[in-house]
């Protein structure tokens, strides 16, 4: 559907995963289905902690979905 294993791993509140992925060299600002980030996937789950860490290595918090939603608007 789009969606990268960083999206998913952020979907499901897996920072063992994403930081796996991440030092592997995982786009942060990924552009997934419907144009969501990593961390739109991780606001929408409520992973405050996973959010943070994303924010801590670059993630895009101003990024807008195809619905024109940044992360902090689905959380």
């Amino acid at each position: 559907n789009g969606d990268s294993a960083l999206h998913w791993a952020c979907y499901h509140g897996d920072w063992d995963v994403a930081s796996v992925l991440l030092n592997a060299g995982a786009d942060v600002n990924a552009s997934g289905d419907l144009r969501n980030s990593p961390l739109h996937m991780a606001a929408t789950g409520s992973h405050e902690v996973l959010c943070a860490e994303l924010l801590a290595r670059g993630a895009n918090a101003d990024a807008k979905n195809e619905f024109q939603v940044v992360p902090s608007s689905t959380a």
